[in-house]
């Protein structure tokens, strides 16, 4: 194990402290570690599956209505999940970041959004002779609450969630355990400047499944934040750097109106 320094994050040394867990499982036994890190996007997904769809066919009477109290929820629970285990996730990562969270932000919208204007997985798709393309479904809040009240707790939820809890539970998942695991089973042990090539490909992997409208916007994307983590060494830098881009993205998309960017 190489001696601490700036690049590297002093991961998981157990204190002996009662944390939100109850108690503090030696290092070779990571079940309850693990479901720290994995809930909160699992939650989040399938919470965001109850989505109404309104693309297509006019949507149900109240489906904007359903869409906003089913956004609070999820601001709600994803928030009780995360402060429940943010223990755990300062024993791994105590709280550092820098500059180059907020340079690989804001770098990362620019990216995004200029990868995805060249429409290029549209082009691949046509190229390969595939007839369907998955393009991601749009949700105009202007045109879908005409409540001023209705409006503004959307939009506000709406950023909460985008800008602040789905970088947390992605970063978690991603950065937190899926990349340290790939390298070593042992993975609480593993340093986030240590990741190779295998982490970096799950993450490529995860971005591609998981973005299939913005392939390859997200695996670019998503490689941006794992070179970052690989130079700085600090977990908090990337959930820094995806709250930024998707801070500006959502200031984008409200601006621009291109709401299939939500």
């Amino acid at each position: 194990m190489p001696a601490k320094d700036d690049s590297n994050e002093p991961v998981f040394k157990p204190s002996g402290k009662t944390g939100s867990l109850g108690k503090r499982l030696h290092p070779s036994g990571p079940q309850p570690d693990m479901i720290a890190f994995l809930l909160p996007l699992i939650t989040f997904m399938f919470m965001a599956g109850m989505s109404p769809n309104f693309e297509g066919e006019s949507p149900a009477p109240n489906a904007a209505l359903h869409y906003l109290w089913l956004i609070l929820a999820e601001v709600a629970v994803l928030t009780i999940l995360i402060g429940y285990f943010w223990r755990v996730y300062l024993d791994h990562f105590p709280f550092r970041i820098n500059h180059w969270g907020v340079i690989a932000g804001a770098a990362g919208i620019v990216l995004w959004v200029g990868v995805c204007s060249l429409h290029l997985e549209s082009s691949l798709i046509a190229t390969l002779g595939l007839s369907e393309y998955p393009a991601r479904p749009g949700f105009n809040p202007y045109a879908n609450f005409s409540d001023r009240t209705q409006f503004i707790a959307f939009v506000v939820s709406r950023f909460i969630l985008l800008s602040l809890l789905v970088p947390l539970c992605e970063e978690l998942f991603l950065r937190g355990w899926l990349v340290r695991y790939v390298e070593n089973p042992n993975w609480q042990r593993v340093y986030l400047a240590q990741v190779g090539w295998r982490g970096c490909l799950a993450v490529a992997i995860y971005a591609a499944v998981s973005h299939p409208a913005e392939i390859i916007a997200a695996v670019a994307w998503f490689s941006l934040i794992s070179w970052l983590m690989i130079k700085t060494g600090k977990f908090w830098n990337c959930v820094l750097a995806h709250s930024v881009t998707n801070f500006l993205l959502g200031l984008y998309v409200m601006r621009s109106q291109e709401w299939q960017y939500w």
